[in-house]
């Protein structure tokens, strides 16, 4: 069931929903009877778990516990609030000469303690006091949580931020690898085609020396035979074995 509150949808006109814990029915009386006057919504309660019960029920700015209680001591129910209803705040009422367990209740957690015999005329600014403590703190939990809140939005967009760039980087990188592959490419075609330019080069002298060759004969070719009737050569006819005419035979004597 939800908490409740009184005046549940209107503007608040009190100055604090307090739940008043004591064993003693007096005690209660007393300081309900006191308090309601002077514009505090008052509710008691005989022992800490009917202490807890109500707190499941009405939304109350302030518990104000005696300590020494049989069953759940205040200390005891001190912790408990603490941990199940932290919002709420409590002020222990500790006997007189009790330092050392009231300054154990402030460390558990209490706003104030107020030592009995209660003084009637102190106890109003003891309860606005810790009301108003109890204020900062809900202000400054509230301050915190709107902090963590926008420290984890934008930390979640820092996160897509990065996560971005990545992926830009990751591209980049791609592309890097990408272009030193096409430039690796590239010069390896330039150099077949420097290659090929090369040797057509080399084609293109041999055909204007062999052009040369052509139109300059060697000097070591054999010359062409000279044109005439042979006699240049002289008369074959004087030669041994020649087949020129034989010469007269001398005269028989």
């Amino acid at each position: 069931m939800a908490a409740s509150e009184p005046g549940k949808g209107l503007a608040r006109n009190y100055a604090g929903y307090l739940l008043i814990v004591d064993d003693e029915k007096a005690v209660r009386e007393l300081l309900s009877e006191f308090l309601t006057p002077l514009n505090f919504v008052c509710k008691s309660c005989s022992d800490g778990k009917d202490t807890l019960r109500q707190l499941g029920l009405i939304r109350a700015d302030l518990v104000i516990s005696d300590i020494r209680m049989p069953g759940m001591t205040g200390l005891e129910l001190l912790r408990t609030i603490r941990q199940q209803f932290p919002d709420v705040g409590v002020v222990l009422l500790t006997a007189f000469g009790q330092v050392d367990l009231a300054t154990e209740c402030m460390k558990a957690g209490a706003l104030d303690f107020i030592t009995k015999p209660i003084d009637l005329k102190k106890l109003p600014a003891t309860i606005m006091k810790a009301l108003e403590k109890r204020q900062a703190l809900l202000d400054q939990r509230s301050h915190s949580a709107k902090l963590e809140h926008l420290v984890q939005q934008r930390t979640t967009e820092l996160e897509q931020r990065v996560a971005e760039l990545a992926a830009i980087n990751r591209l980049f990188r791609q592309h890097l690898s990408q272009k030193s592959q096409s430039e690796e490419k590239y010069a390896q075609m330039a150099q077949q085609l420097r290659s090929l330019i090369d040797h057509l080069n080399g084609l293109s002298e041999f055909k204007q020396l062999k052009g040369l060759l052509v139109e300059s004969p060697d000097a070591t070719s054999p010359p062409k035979p000279a044109s005439g009737t042979g006699k240049d050569v002289g008369d074959c006819g004087n030669l041994p074995g020649g087949s020129g005419r034989e010469s007269n035979p001398p005269p028989r004597s």
